[in-house]
């Protein structure tokens, strides 16, 4: 399952619309954020991943850890780019670097939970993390310049 379709159908068991998340979540977002409904449905209908904070703010409201949310969520296969494939170990490597250099600044506890979940969790698990946020990343980005024509006629015959 995608991460956004994970927060919908967490969103959806509780009997809430985007709307009453959204503001659920307001709540717990850092000072100098915003959260729309717009951004919420983005996210839900996988156009773009959740930002670190977001995702955090989202864990609270629905009263979870950030890393319950990712434990529903599985990344499918890697996308064939040989651009992706050849950056996967420098994203890891920078992953590594952000999260020591994000542990030190003033976090919240559910972004410092989310951290630490995912520098805790097993290869197979950060691999799968990885693959998710390169994918719904990309598909945030556009296409790339490699698989333009091949997406977007494939997005035109849906």
């Amino acid at each position: 399952m995608q991460i956004g379709n994970r927060i919908k159908f967490m969103r959806e068991s509780r009997g809430w619309s985007q709307v009453q998340l959204v503001n659920e979540a307001r709540k717990y977002i850092p000072e100098g954020k915003v959260l729309a409904r717009e951004t919420m449905s983005r996210i839900e209908n996988g156009h773009r991943p959740p930002d670190l904070w977001v995702l955090s703010a989202i864990a609270q409201a629905l009263g979870l850890t950030p890393g319950e949310i990712l434990d529903g969520v599985e990344a499918g296969p890697p996308a064939p780019s040989p651009l992706r494939q050849n950056l996967a170990a420098p994203l890891n490597a920078l992953l590594d670097a952000l999260l020591t250099a994000f542990e030190g600044v003033g976090l919240s506890e559910n972004e410092r939970e989310l951290l630490r979940y995912l520098r805790e969790a097993s290869p197979e698990k950060r691999e799968a993390i990885h693959r998710l946020i390169v994918a719904e990343m990309a598909e945030a980005a556009g296409p790339d310049a490699a698989g333009a024509g091949a997406q977007a006629a494939s997005r035109s015959a849906d």
